[in-house]
């Protein structure tokens, strides 16, 4: 089982738990009565789905966060490009500062 997909268990579970209601009188005939297993599969299985939403909403947040974060930093690193074009035109690309920033970038 352990090579299954997420999908596919969660598939798995769902199916297992439509199949034994279906059968539930004939388990019950049988000696076995099934109710008290289902229930703790089905709050599992809820569990499970509950914390896969919240996974899918994490992982949203993360890339919102991770795109925020490199818009932010394309803007500071063209702000900070626009100074050393202000420092070389005002000082000239041979001033002692401009080399060091020039150095900086290499």
């Amino acid at each position: 089982m352990t090579s299954l997909t997420e999908s596919r268990k969660r598939d798995f579970i769902k199916q297992l738990l439509l199949l034994i209601a279906n059968q539930s009188a004939a388990l019950t005939a049988a000696g076995l009565d099934p109710t008290t297993r289902t229930t703790l599969l089905q709050g599992k299985y809820d569990t499970a789905t509950a914390a896969e939403a919240q996974q899918k909403e994490a992982q949203a947040q993360a890339k919102t966060a991770t795109e925020t974060s490199q818009l932010a930093l394309k803007e500071a690193y063209t702000e900070a490009s626009s100074m050393v074009a202000l420092l070389t035109g005002t000082l000239g690309k041979d001033h002692p500062l401009v080399e060091e920033i020039r150095k900086m970038r290499n």
